[in-house]
């Protein structure tokens, strides 16, 4: 353990801390819950808070209507942008960035609602696209669907249809996971396939989509 490093990780800002990413820059991005939402700490190297970064090193992450997450996942794209994916205590479903002068929404495709998408965990191409994993459907059927968005922060609309692509469907409670692109840019998903029964059951699946 190096003693040195990030002496200020004991700051009950960090308290329960939930995970981290690394940008190109070997900065430290950590998402943590903290007074029942959620901050991001951006550390430099040497494990110094990096005070460019939102308020102090910080950014407090909220919906759009000042709502604190209840679910959120992270990723850094190719520009050292922190992207966070989820939704809020409002039920609204949340697509965000972050560096040190930007703070924006991305578009959800087909104009979801929380009701309608939930965002899961992102993952970035060799070309610095983002994708994103979505939860889609309605009470009856649910469906793991992947968005992809240019580096501009638009729906990338050359994937998929209309830039988004749904991967798996299976069960009527299918569940997205861990995302990830293979060396040829190809989407990849550790995800569930279950059924709301009966008969009830659930099963791991990974899959690879192959672009149709």
């Amino acid at each position: 353990l190096l003693h040195s490093f990030s002496d200020d990780f004991d700051d009950d800002q960090d308290a329960r801390t939930i995970d981290l990413v690394l940008d190109t820059s070997g900065r430290i991005v950590v998402q943590s819950a903290w007074n029942a939402g959620r901050v991001l700490s951006r550390y430099d190297e040497l494990g110094d808070l990096d005070t460019s970064f939102g308020v102090g090193g910080r950014q407090v992450v909220e919906d759009a209507n000042g709502f604190s997450m209840s679910r959120a996942y992270i990723g850094v794209d190719a520009a050292d942008r922190v992207v966070v994916s989820g939704w809020s205590t409002d039920a609204t479903t949340v697509l965000r960035r972050y560096d040190d002068a930007l703070d924006e929404d991305l578009p959800l495709p087909n104009g979801w609602t929380f009701y309608e998408a939930q965002a899961g965990p992102v993952a970035v191409d060799s070309q610095g696209r983002l994708l994103v994993s979505l939860w889609v459907g309605t009470a009856a059927d649910w469906d793991v669907t992947v968005a992809r968005y240019t580096t501009a922060g638009s729906l990338d609309t050359s994937f998929g249809t209309s830039g988004v692509a749904a991967i798996f469907d299976d069960g009527n409670r299918d569940r997205p996971g861990p995302l990830a692109v293979d060396g040829q840019d190809r989407v990849v998903s550790a995800l569930v396939g279950t059924d709301a029964g009966p008969p009830y059951y659930a099963r791991d699946v990974l899959v690879r989509w192959l672009g149709n």
